[in-house]
């Protein structure tokens, strides 16, 4: 398997988004990169850049920071994304693939609307942190999130494995939070790659036991419908710290699927 690296971009110093993982193709093309960015400030040009349905998303959430961050992270993936596609910003027009296992379109993977050579995308954010992957083709997933695990129980009975929990349970306390948090997102990743949603059991997305080899970086996922994704960690640059993984600090992994070679598209 040759997983996603690190991969430096502006090294942070423009303050502008970072290229924390990238892949190239057979030909030296770049097949896959992922950036995270922060959102700052809010502006008068953040809103404008947003289309309808985002301006309403932004509407229905809570005024001040939670939406603050909400229009400033979707206006600086349009100007990412209008960057790669040589469109201007507010052109970005956002659809879904239909989903696996419903007919509702509001349950699938994002995609680009527009020219038939658009690549794949997907996009994630938490408290001011926000991630944009480009792959050249196939669905691809990211999660961020900012986990504080304690109290967590719930979701520990609810999305992961017995085997999981196995394996949690035999863990310190400060590593049992690391593990939840990695193993949260890394579910969230292929999920969102996968394009189901909530409608998918986590459990059967087996991220710490079966074949995925414990305390590893990246590793193979089946899901219960037989499909195949490559799941690896990022690692976030010293800037998005601020706390042990599990705390105040995120972390975020990266789904890619499977062919039926074994090889990621």
């Amino acid at each position: 398997m040759n997983p996603a690296g690190p991969a430096t971009g502006d090294g942070g110093r423009s303050g502008g988004p970072r290229l924390v993982a990238r892949r190239a193709g057979p030909d030296g093309a770049p097949s896959l990169r992922v950036w995270l960015g922060r959102a700052g400030a809010v502006t008068p040009a953040d809103r404008e850049l947003l289309d309808e349905p985002e301006a309403a998303r932004a509407r229905r959430l809570p005024p001040g920071e939670v939406r603050d961050r909400y229009v400033a992270a979707r206006a600086g993936v349009r100007r990412l994304l209008a960057t790669e596609l040589g469109r201007p910003a507010a052109e970005v027009r956002w659809g879904r693939h239909p989903c696996p296992r419903c007919p509702d379109p509001a349950h699938g993977r994002p995609r680009l609307l527009g020219p038939p050579a658009a690549p794949e995308v997907g996009v994630s954010r938490s408290g001011p942190w926000w991630l944009l992957a480009v792959a050249a083709s196939g669905g691809v997933g990211v999660d961020i999130e900012h986990l504080p695990v304690a109290g967590r129980e719930s979701l520990v009975r609810r999305c992961f494995s017995g085997a999981e929990r196995e394996w949690l349970a035999a863990l310190e306390p400060s590593a049992r939070a690391a593990a939840l948090a990695r193993g949260w997102v890394r579910k969230e990743a292929v999920t969102k790659a996968w394009g189901v949603g909530v409608a998918a059991e986590l459990r059967s997305v087996e991220v710490l036991a079966g074949t995925w080899r414990p305390g590893a970086a990246s590793g193979l996922v089946t899901a219960d419908d037989g499909s195949g994704w490559e799941v690896s960690d990022l690692v976030l640059p010293p800037e998005a710290g601020g706390g042990p993984v599990g705390g105040g600090r995120p972390v975020a992994a990266l789904a890619l699927p499977l062919r039926t070679d074994g090889l990621t598209d």
